[in-house]
């Protein structure tokens, strides 16, 4: 059994490692034949598996070479899916998807003081990825400068709404509006956008380097300041609940997930993966670090790709895990299998003290007590985590995978004791 601390320190240990597996290529691995079972692009140069929602296209896309070959596709997906949904259900989502642990992350630098890091340091560290990159060409080398740009924003975010500065979202806006700037007069030929460049100038030179990096940096930039004033009136928008707008909001991930069949037939296209901002979270900012002087990809999207990359990233810091919440098809896809998965949160309300603390620590913004192992939570156990009493608990099957703090029993007893003083 593992205690609280443990749960949070093996999702961690096990959302790094998916990350991890999920770029093996960059160490020789060569691409299988395997699915991950989370949101992650094939296109990223490291990648040795195939995404879901890529194979649902490619299946659509293959009916010209008959029945056979399209069944074959959409029958292995399908069948891989309902052996690890039936056992996890939408727990990858919680456990092991690299784009959760993304707006994690995002999370983290906005809530967490950091006291022990220095804002310089992480900059630091963000130049020191990125400028080998710049230096030389290298698969590793594109990863870690992406890490490193991860970093930038990151810690622009963080100064702005947690040290309530609006410097570190001005400089991201001032970064973006120059970069947007550059793709402008490299579009319009004012600066001649080599193809080709030596490097560090192959950078400044590639109009999808600088106005994919600067769009993201331009919207984060002003979204983290739009945030820190919103909340200096109203209070912190980042945390929504159900209800009102958001519960309009929270079923699009299903018309996404069945609008892509049709319109990858429709169109004859990835319809959904050469839009879709996770592919260019994990595929082309990496590609483009890689090799910005020999860049390929789908120029009639790339644009459409790049705005929305951006507002993802502007979407991980106002809603915590909004992608999951409101438009990821591959959790629409694995949804339907909580209710009778393995894996699954059990809830006991004989222990329940209605401390709240369940509520606050979901990242789906739901009622754990209310809402566990439907189809919107990920089954991540941050509930199971903070509950004081034990009445939330963590399974796999009849195997209990969490144990109360040494204290839960003291606290639901001098709880009892308390309520039923004040019932007399």
């Amino acid at each position: 059994m593992a205690s609280p601390t443990t749960l949070r320190s093996r999702r961690i240990s096990l959302q790094i490692i998916a990350l991890v597996v999920s770029v093996a290529g960059v160490v020789g691995v060569k691409a299988t034949s395997l699915i991950y079972p989370y949101f992650f692009c094939p296109a990223s140069p490291g990648a040795v598996a195939a995404c879901p929602i890529w194979m649902i296209e490619h299946g659509v896309l293959e009916y010209h070479r008959g029945l056979g070959a399209v069944f074959a596709l959409i029958g292995y997906l399908l069948g891989l899916f309902i052996l690890i949904g039936a056992i996890f259900g939408r727990g990858a989502c919680g456990w092991a998807c690299p784009v959760g642990f993304f707006q994690d992350v995002m999370k983290h630098m906005r809530t967490t003081p950091l006291k022990n890091v220095k804002p310089l340091h992480v900059f630091l560290i963000s130049i020191a990825l990125i400028l080998p990159a710049m230096a030389y060409s290298s698969m590793a080398l594109g990863y870690l400068a992406t890490v490193g740009f991860y970093l930038l924003i990151a810690l622009g975010v963080h100064t702005t709404l947690k040290r309530e500065r609006v410097v570190g979202g001005a400089l991201l806006v001032l970064l973006g509006t120059l970069l947007v700037a550059l793709t402008l007069l490299l579009q319009r030929g004012i600066i001649e956008p080599y193809r080709i460049h030596p490097r560090p100038l192959a950078y400044l030179t590639s109009i999808e380097f600088t106005g994919f990096t600067g769009l993201i940096s331009l919207l984060t930039g002003i979204s983290s300041i739009a945030i820190l004033k919103y909340r200096e009136r109203r209070g912190d928008p980042f945390r929504l609940r159900m209800g009102g707008k958001e519960r309009l909001a929270r079923p699009v991930k299903y018309f996404i997930l069945l609008s892509i069949a049709p319109l990858s037939y429709v169109t004859g296209t990835l319809a959904f993966t050469d839009v879709d901002p996770v592919g260019g979270l994990v595929a082309t900012l990496p590609t483009l670090f890689y090799q910005p002087e020999l860049w390929r990809g789908n120029p009639t999207f790339f644009w459409i790709k790049a705005f929305n990359t951006a507002l993802f990233v502007a979407l991980s810091i106002t809603v915590y895990r909004g992608w999951c919440r409101y438009l990821c098809p591959l959790g629409a896809l694995w949804a339907p299998f909580n209710r009778t998965s393995l894996f699954r949160v059990e809830y006991n309300p004989k222990r329940c003290i209605d401390c709240n603390l369940c509520i606050k620590a979901c990242p789906m913004g739901l009622d754990p007590r209310k809402q566990v192992n439907t189809a919107e939570c990920i089954m991540c156990g941050k509930c199971v985590e903070v509950c004081p009493t034990d009445a939330l608990v963590l399974k796999l099957g009849r195997r209990r995978l969490s144990r109360p703090s040494p204290r839960a029993d003291l606290i639901l007893k001098r709880y009892e004791e308390v309520k039923g003083g004040g019932s007399r």
